[in-house]
C-alpha cells in the first residue's frame, strides 16, 4: 500500500501524462527485525 509521499508521486504522474519532464523514483524495502526495535523503537515509526 502506498504511503502519503508515494501517493503524491502517483497522482503527479497520472495528472501529467503528457509532460516532457522525466521522473525517477527508487525505493527499497526496509526489513526490520525484532532485535532492531530495542534501539530504534516502534517499527511503525521508522
Amino acid at each position: 500500500m502506498a504511503d502519503k509521499e508515494e501517493l503524491k508521486a502517483l497522482v503527479c504522474f497520472s495528472e501529467n501524462v503528457k509532460s516532457s519532464e522525466y521522473f525517477y523514483q527508487y525505493a527499497l524495502p526496509l526489513h526490520v527485525k525484532q532485535r532492531c526495535l530495542s534501539c530504534y523503537g516502534d517499527k511503525n515509526k521508522l
